[in-house]
């Protein structure tokens, strides 16, 4: 049923949305907001681009923080089945799953085995 119009009555008119492809959509935004200064700090502080660049854009350690952070995230989401297939890759453009080059997340298909 993705991707097909509903109405109110029939389910034919209003577009459906995917959860695959919203969650990382929204939680993108949501670790922005989080782990990056406003916009409205940046002018009032006068931070120069360049230094918010190299702090949170060009940064590995902000990288390896912000994927740690959402790690959690990425297990539950992965067992759900909303993180899998094409989605992955839709997560991984959107900075959310480590590219597989090093970035200190275990893949989640050779997690340890609990005790």
């Amino acid at each position: 049923m993705s991707g097909t119009l509903r109405t109110s009555t029939d389910r034919s008119v209003v577009p459906e949305t995917e959860p695959e492809a919203s969650v990382p959509r929204i939680l993108s935004g949501m670790t922005q907001m989080l782990l990056r200064p406003s916009r409205q700090l940046v002018r009032r502080h006068a931070i120069p681009r360049s230094v918010i660049k190299e702090a949170f854009l060009h940064n590995p350690a902000h990288r390896a923080e912000m994927l740690a952070s959402m790690a959690k995230l990425r297990r539950l989401f992965a067992e759900l089945g909303l993180a899998s297939g094409p989605y992955r890759r839709l997560w991984q453009v959107l900075g959310l799953w480590p590219s597989g080059r090093g970035e200190g997340d275990v893949p989640l298909g050779r997690q340890p085995a609990r005790p």
